[in-house]
């Protein structure tokens, strides 16, 4: 059988196709505080302050002739620690020479690293969004508006300075969208513009009553896998901060803003290894900034 010696049962596509997978990154949305570079500070960890001043405290009545009393600053502070994230790939000589798409490659996975970082702390986020004292919603029950409402009142009710970020679960956004269409009325969903995804990814959904909504897959379960527990916050909710690592002329290396990637190489083996770096550290800045949204899975 010459076709079935000389000819292929299949063939690879010179135009490669991405696996599914959550490639949406909101760290740069203003609800989400960057707290800086811990480069040269001397410690992994931050005490990141919170001091009581601008309003915190109201003046009261004082009659003329008499002194007024001495009020304590009221104060508090949030520890953010920075960690090692990190992703390797290999590829054997062998699998790079024969490689009909392109993909297998340094030069590639080291792109690629870019965003499995931007992902690592896009995770770290909404593994934390869970967290908050307040939360709304019922458990093994859809979401629906009145979740939402729920959530927006309990945050205007703390005074929590808008607008706020809501950060729902591929499931919970679905379940969000089925009930509005329940909702009658002047309210309006603002719906992304393609300028708008453009920037921050097909993963942003647009607003509700100045609430914007950014799905994310990387919301985690709650109640043994029965729910997911998405979190809205205000501004002083959740922030993070970096370690930016000083490019070392005696180590060739790859960086990409706080990304460092390298390359190593094992003859023994014939193999390529490209090493990915982030530090990074996620923290809940102040609790009452934010609400738990947990609803059905």
């Amino acid at each position: 059988d010459v076709i079935g010696d000389l000819a292929l049962a299949e063939i690879l596509e010179s135009q490669i196709l991405l696996l599914l997978a959550d490639r949406e990154s909101f760290f740069t949305d203003p609800a989400i505080v960057y707290l800086g570079d811990v480069a040269g500070g001397g410690s992994t960890a931050s005490k990141i302050p919170l001091v009581g001043l601008d309003g915190y405290d109201s003046m009261a009545a004082v009659s003329e002739g008499s002194a007024t009393s001495n009020t304590a600053l009221t104060d508090a502070s949030a520890v953010v620690t920075v960690a090692r994230q990190a992703l390797q790939y290999q590829m054997s000589d062998l699998a790079r020479t024969i490689d009909s798409t392109g993909v297998i490659n340094y030069k590639r996975f080291a792109q690629s690293m870019v965003g499995s970082a931007n992902m690592r702390l896009q995770g770290m986020i909404a593994g934390i969004a869970d967290d908050f004292s307040s939360t709304v919603g019922t458990t093994t029950v859809d979401l629906t508006i009145d979740d939402f409402m729920d959530a927006t009142y309990t945050l205007d009710l703390a005074s929590v300075p808008g607008p706020f970020l809501w950060m729902p679960h591929n499931r919970q956004y679905a379940d969000f969208r089925n009930s509005l269409l329940s909702v009658g009325g002047a309210v309006q969903f603002l719906t992304a513009t393609a300028e708008q995804m453009a920037l921050r990814g097909p993963g942003y959904k647009g607003e509700f009553l100045g609430v914007r909504i950014a799905q994310s897959s990387k919301v985690p379960t709650a109640n043994g896998g029965a729910d997911r527990a998405s979190g809205m916050w205000g501004r002083g909710a959740i922030g993070y901060k970096i370690a930016r690592v000083a490019p070392d002329p005696m180590v060739p290396a790859i960086y990409a803003g706080p990304i460092m990637v390298e390359v190593e190489r094992d003859a023994a083996y014939a193999l390529g290894k490209v090493v990915g770096n982030f530090y990074c550290g996620v923290i809940e800045i102040q609790d009452t900034c934010g609400v738990s949204i947990i609803t059905d899975a």
